[in-house]
């Protein structure tokens, strides 16, 4: 007989032991006072939205490749027609066997917001330091169609600083501008890139990625990075703003 899952709620039902019971006056008041400080936070995000906007943009001369569904393709490939390129570095090393818990719930949103996103000219994609089979195999048990790649072929998470060889874990590092000790196998991040070319790929070449190759040294010309940061960002208001506007 297979067993049965655990159905029992993780916490009781009605509020926990700790939680203040009051009146509606009472709720409504807390609630205001809450608010204010709830509009400041908004507030003071969008600032910070602005600054972020602001940083400089980094160059990328490194000719990064990837493993994909269409063999190994160059970075060009992966905006896909668009100017701007959204890169999520999903957690899933060589031999795991499945993806982070975490970045999977993450994921299971990516399908229709890269529709959403490519109506304001950027492409969204996961890259894992996994083989791309391993990829394929997990994407498909969770039904998910969004661009997945493998950075095997070279050493695109390291220079991220989202991957560690052993040596570096013992050593200790930095991860999100800061020291740690003792970094992680694979840590979780964002990337985004923009590109003043950003001519799509025929799509016979598209599909036979591999002829694609003899070019791999070509420069790509125009790609630029902003850590940790959205070109175009999507704000409160509903706005599509560039990134030269704070």
């Amino acid at each position: 007989m297979s067993q049965q899952p655990d159905t029992t709620p993780a916490h009781p039902a009605g509020p926990p032991a700790a939680a203040r019971v009051g009146s509606p006056e009472e709720w409504r008041t807390a609630r205001l006072a809450l608010l204010d400080r709830e509009k400041e936070l908004n507030r003071l995000r969008d600032e910070l939205a602005a600054e972020r906007r602001r940083l400089p943009w980094v160059r990328l001369d490194e000719q990064y490749e990837f493993d994909g569904p269409d063999g190994t393709v160059p970075m060009r490939d992966l905006f896909d027609g668009h100017s701007q390129l959204i890169v999520y570095h999903f957690m899933f090393g060589p031999g795991w066997g499945e993806g982070c818990p975490l970045c999977s719930f993450w994921a299971d949103r990516f399908n229709v917001m890269r529709v959403h996103l490519a109506h304001r000219d950027a492409a969204l994609v996961a890259v894992s330091r996994a083989p791309f089979p391993e990829i394929d195999a997990y994407r498909q048990r969770m039904g998910w169609s969004f661009g997945w790649y493998s950075s095997a072929p070279g050493d695109f998470n390291y220079d991220f600083g989202v991957s560690a060889a052993p040596e570096q874990r013992q050593a200790g590092g930095e991860y999100n501008l800061r020291h740690v000790d003792e970094l992680m196998e694979e840590s979780p991040g964002l990337g985004v890139f923009a590109t003043s070319d950003p001519q799509p790929m025929p799509r016979r070449l598209k599909r036979e990625g591999r002829r694609l190759r003899p070019n791999r040294t070509r420069r790509l010309s125009g790609v630029w990075l902003r850590r940790r940061s959205i070109p175009a960002t999507w704000t409160r208001w509903g706005r599509w703003r560039p990134a030269s506007l704070p």
